[in-house]
C-alpha cells in the first residue's frame, strides 16, 4: 500500500517523463532499474537502423551488379 504522504513529497518524481519511477516507499520502486536505459536505448537503435537501411540497400545493389 502506497503511503499518501510519501507521495505528496516526491510530487515531482511521478510527474517527470525521465527517469521514471513509481515509489511506493523510500525502500521500493514499482519501476524495473532496466526501463529507463530501454526508453533511451531503442529509439537510438531504431534511429541508427533507419539511417543505416539505405546504406545496407545499395551496398547490396552494387554486389549483384560485379557478380554478373
Amino acid at each position: 500500500m502506497q503511503s499518501r504522504a510519501f507521495r505528496r513529497e516526491h510530487l515531482d518524481e511521478h510527474t517527470s517523463w525521465l527517469p521514471l519511477h513509481d515509489r511506493c516507499n523510500a525502500g521500493y520502486d514499482r519501476v524495473p532499474g532496466w526501463v529507463n536505459p530501454a526508453l533511451v536505448m531503442l529509439p537510438v537503435l531504431a534511429v541508427a537502423c533507419v539511417a543505416y537501411g539505405p546504406w545496407l540497400g545499395s551496398a547490396g545493389r552494387g554486389t549483384l551488379r560485379q557478380g554478373r
